[in-house]
């Protein structure tokens, strides 16, 4: 990333597994987790992977989103690897919006963690936050 290009980017060889779709654009990167569960096999490895990417896009980062309108089912690991990527964007000076169906942004919401983050239902709450 240099200083002239505004837009943040990847390394191309950077490994991906089947658990999360990381995308980088803007100043924004996006996390896609595949579900349609997070737990104690999948949380390690989403949180390795999406840190990996954060270390690499830098002070750049302005927001990160967690995608996990594929999730169906969070363990409380699933829950702690919100809290510590959204720990880790906000020492990057990023805020972190999350992206869930119903059912879990209401667990989130319940949860306390939209004191932390933006809960987003769908699409346009997310434009919305990006746009705020």
């Amino acid at each position: 990333m240099t200083g002239v290009n505004d837009s943040l980017r990847l390394d191309r060889s950077w490994k991906r597994s089947s658990f999360v779709r990381i995308e980088a654009g803007g100043r924004v990167v996006t996390a896609r987790l595949l579900g349609p569960g997070v737990g104690p096999r999948e949380a390690p490895i989403i949180a390795r992977e999406v840190t990996d990417a954060l270390d690499q896009v830098g002070w750049g980062l302005q927001v990160l989103v967690l995608d996990l309108t594929r999730v169906r089912m969070m363990s409380s690991m699933g829950l702690g690897l919100c809290v510590e990527l959204r720990h880790r964007a906000h020492a990057a000076g990023a805020k972190t919006i999350i992206k869930a169906e119903p059912e879990l942004a209401s667990l989130f919401r319940m949860m306390k963690l939209d004191r932390l983050c933006i809960i987003a239902a769908d699409a346009t709450e997310v434009d919305r936050a990006l746009a705020a």
